[in-house]
């Protein structure tokens, strides 16, 4: 009861009384370090009605139970990611750090990034993995339709030597069928020279 009335009647006042003053004496931004990260803030354009709440501790048992909770909610996230994956709809795996981070800071260590990277971080890889991938697929279906074009090429060369190739049997055909025509015709002729007492060479036309 002592802690919860100074906190209510001392405390509280004071806090807002602290960010009154840095909001008027603070005249340029400054680096801080938040989560481990370094930051720009500037106290002049902050707003100084603020809301404050206090949270008295009760010993002990509240830290426990938040500590409990922290690890059944970290369990239920672990599972989520690993039958929904990565990319599921419910958690990310940055959310699943920030437990983490949670946890190890209920357990007394101040830097986080001993132990894992931030969810910023983990964002921001992720989203470079995702882009990766899709410029990978990018070039996979690229060289699926340069394949498929050189497979089409293909054919049609060989549909154009075929159809080559037929006129070319055509043609010769066609010669052939010509020139025989042309030695029955001199074959005719002689007979009808034979036959009427002439003189006939015994020598072909050459092709």
């Amino acid at each position: 009861m002592i802690a919860r009335v100074f906190a209510e009647t001392g405390c509280k006042d004071l806090a807002k009384v602290v960010l009154l003053l840095c909001q008027k004496h603070m005249m340029k931004e400054r680096i801080i370090r938040i989560r481990n990260e370094y930051v720009s803030v500037d106290p002049r354009a902050w707003d100084t009605e603020f809301d404050i709440s206090v949270d008295v501790g009760l010993g002990n048992g509240k830290e426990n139970e938040k500590l409990q909770m922290l690890l059944q909610v970290a369990g239920k996230q672990e599972q989520l990611i690993s039958q929904l994956g990565m990319n599921n709809p419910v958690v990310k795996p940055s959310q699943y750090v920030n437990t983490l981070n949670r946890i190890i800071e209920m357990a007394g260590f101040k830097d986080t990034s001993e132990f894992f990277n931030s969810a910023e971080q983990i964002d921001q890889i992720l989203a470079q993995q995702q882009a990766a991938q899709q410029q990978q697929g990018g070039m996979s279906q690229q060289f699926e339709l340069e394949r498929q074009k050189l497979q089409a090429d293909i054919a049609l060369e060989r549909e154009k030597m075929m159809m080559e190739l037929q006129l070319e049997r055509e043609k010769f055909q066609q010669q052939l069928a010509l020139r025989r025509e042309e030695l029955q015709a001199e074959l005719d002729l002689r007979e009808q020279k034979l036959a009427l007492g002439g003189d006939v060479s015994t020598n072909l036309p050459s092709a």
